[in-house]
């Protein structure tokens, strides 16, 4: 990322990100109808140009945001195990999917809430009741899922009849006030 900066001061920069992104997959038939799946899958994204400029957004001056210089890629590390099998005598199949993501060097923000006059991040000053985000990056970003699939034939009115189920959690980490806080999230 190249960065050329004119207004409030004139900067320019320069942001190289590179990564060795590994991946993995295994497989294992236990016959010709019922396999089992492993794949590892690893990836990141680099902050944008807008998460990294340092420079104050007060379209509203009780809720303002900026940049961080400092901000580092995220590292996503992918895990699935998929489990499915058919069987045809009895005209059924299964599906069963597990998986997660941990990611490090999450992008998350920094909310500060000011309690009174202060000044903050250096320079910037915060009124009484009014806050400033910021990017940062933060650990413990993770995300669980779970999901089934059962099919199986109902012949007296030649149809198959599908039941799925499923779950995801998520927990998400943020900073208000410099504490960490996390957003817990199950569907």
């Amino acid at each position: 990322l190249t960065k050329q900066q004119t207004f409030p001061t004139v900067f320019s920069g320069k942001k190289v990100f590179q990564s060795v992104l590994p991946n993995a997959q295994f497989q294992y038939k236990f016959d010709k109808k019922n396999n089992l799946r492993i794949n590892y899958r690893s990836n990141n994204t680099p902050p944008t140009i807008d998460q990294l400029q340092d420079v104050i957004n007060n379209s509203n001056s009780l809720q303002l945001s900026t940049g961080n210089p400092e901000l580092k890629q995220n590292f996503q590390n992918n895990l699935s195990i998929r489990y499915s099998g058919v069987n045809t005598e009895k005209s059924t199949s299964t599906f069963i999917l597990l998986g997660g993501t941990y990611t490090e060097n999450y992008i998350g923000n920094n909310t500060i809430i000011a309690n009174s006059d202060t000044t903050v991040f250096g320079n910037v000053f915060l009124p009484n009741g009014s806050q400033i985000s910021r990017p940062e990056n933060l650990s413990n970003y993770y995300n669980l899922r779970f999901f089934c699939n059962y099919s199986f034939a109902v012949k007296k009115i030649k149809t198959n009849v599908n039941v799925n189920a499923g779950l995801n959690y998520n927990n998400i980490p943020a900073l208000i006030n410099n504490k960490v806080n996390y957003s817990n999230t199950t569907a």
